[in-house]
């Protein structure tokens, strides 16, 4: 038995319910937000970058989409695991791969075939038309994801370089994917207190949120103001010149001022290690240290043996580098707990009784949920 339902003409189609709320969200944007309605983000970064609009005719999952996203994950994988082994790092930058598989989207919306096929019952396009904000989001993070270098790797290298002791290609794939799935997972498992609470804002991607935008809705971005009374395209060029030079003060002053001062003046025998910057470890005359015969069976290092040589030493400059690493560690604790404590045992509680989600989480909800598990 089927059921038939009529249309009442009194009662708003859910095209025009859609078309009213984007009016409204349009009309608000300009409005403090005790003036307005319509529910919004309490944070006013939040508020003036992330738009309350969600287009959901877009499609993501996109031909153009796979193929970006799995070619730059690749080249991102390679140059990351690449400089992990080097004395002089280098990154992968998630800005660089933005504004190339925009030029690459674009380019490929127009030159490929709009032709459609049936696969199996279902209908696919190379080019399902121009190149959309969702596609290039997802390119980025699914990039931003899979281009990183897997720490467990330095595990395998380690055990094969200094110990001599070779893992079987079964086991080390097992170990980097068992550790790869382990990140993942508590990421994924953490979102209700970590992603969904209004006061959880991950301030980095705000500044790609306004990227994204400012490509995808050029004329708009270029006319809204936001912050000062700048537009969005001034905020985005700002932010991303001020990005580049915060880059140069601490290299400037560790390698071109506190280095070389060490290094001249000899500060704790720098010059007996031969090289100014170097990860190697050495006797205290100089000589390099081998830690193979201080070693059990087990690959566990023997405290006797150890005591009775001479001990390890590293060089002036790369004992700094931990030494940053540690203030950077223990600051970032002590700077959270002093400044941001209350907020997050706030935020802990309220997340926990699921009370005062995001308003963009609950647009979200219209699609389908990634399992807990």
């Amino acid at each position: 038995m089927t059921e038939k339902h009529e249309y009442d003409s009194t009662q708003e189609s859910p095209a025009e319910e859609d078309i009213q709320s984007l009016e409204k969200a349009h009309v608000v944007d300009n409005l403090p937000l005790e003036e307005t309605d319509v529910e919004n983000s309490r944070i006013e970064a939040v508020r003036l970058v992330v738009p309350l609009t969600d287009d959901v005719s877009l499609v993501a999952l996109t031909f153009r989409f796979w193929v970006l996203s799995t070619s730059f994950s690749i080249l991102g994988s390679v140059i990351q695991q690449y400089y992990l082994f080097r004395a002089a790092s280098g990154t992968f930058s998630i800005y660089f791969v933005n504004l190339a598989s925009y030029a690459a989207g674009t380019a490929m919306a127009r030159l490929l075939p709009t032709t459609h096929w049936t696969l199996a019952g279902r209908t696919f396009s190379l080019n399902p038309g121009p190149f959309n904000i969702k596609e290039h989001a997802l390119i980025g993070i699914a990039v931003s994801t899979a281009s990183t270098s897997a720490y467990a790797i330095e595990i395998l290298a380690a055990m094969d370089l200094f110990l001599h002791h070779h893992i079987n290609a079964f086991g080390a794939i097992v170990l980097i994917i068992t550790t790869q799935c382990l990140g993942y997972g508590m990421a994924g498992s953490l979102r209700r207190y970590l992603v969904y609470p209004a006061e959880m804002v991950w301030w980095p991607n705000l500044v790609q949120v306004v990227f994204y935008n400012a490509m995808h809705n050029t004329h708009e971005f270029k006319e809204k103001k936001m912050m000062r009374g700048w537009s969005y395209m001034k905020y985005f060029w700002v932010f991303c010149g001020g990005m580049f030079l915060y880059e140069f003060g601490g290299k400037i002053l560790s390698y071109w001022i506190v280095f070389p001062i060490l290094w001249i003046n000899n500060v704790f025998s720098a010059k007996l290690y031969g090289r100014p910057l170097t990860s190697r470890l050495y006797h205290l005359d100089g000589k390099p240290f081998d830690i193979n015969p201080l070693l059990n069976e087990d690959y566990t290092v023997n405290e006797e043996k150890y005591l009775a040589g001479k001990p390890a030493t590293m060089t002036p400059m790369y004992a700094l580098t931990f030494m940053y690493s540690f203030i950077a560690l223990a600051g970032c604790i002590s700077h959270i707990a002093c400044f941001h404590g209350a907020d997050i045992w706030k935020t802990w509680k309220q997340s926990r009784q699921s009370a005062d989600e995001d308003i963009h989480v609950k647009m979200m909800k219209v699609y389908p949920e990634v399992p807990q598990l």
